[in-house]
């Protein structure tokens, strides 16, 4: 299976997150999403089958949440 692209990708992984804030409201507000993507790594790794490293998919996850959930 190809890779996904960065927006397609985005898109999958933010649909994932809404879903998962909403079984765990605490966990969704700690640690700027990094349990979100122990998750996606444990659970949904094929949401994480996008170009880049695999230390930058943290720094661009993270992006994308912090742009996502903006108060």
């Amino acid at each position: 299976m190809a890779s996904m692209k960065k927006e397609e990708a985005r898109q999958a992984v933010l649909g994932e997150y809404d879903r998962w804030a909403k079984k765990h409201p605490n966990d969704a507000r700690m640690m700027g999403g990094f349990l979100f993507f122990r998750y996606l790594q444990n659970e949904r790794a094929d949401l994480l089958d996008f170009r880049a490293s695999d230390n930058d998919k943290w720094q661009i996850l993270h992006g994308w949440l912090r742009d996502w959930v903006k108060d």
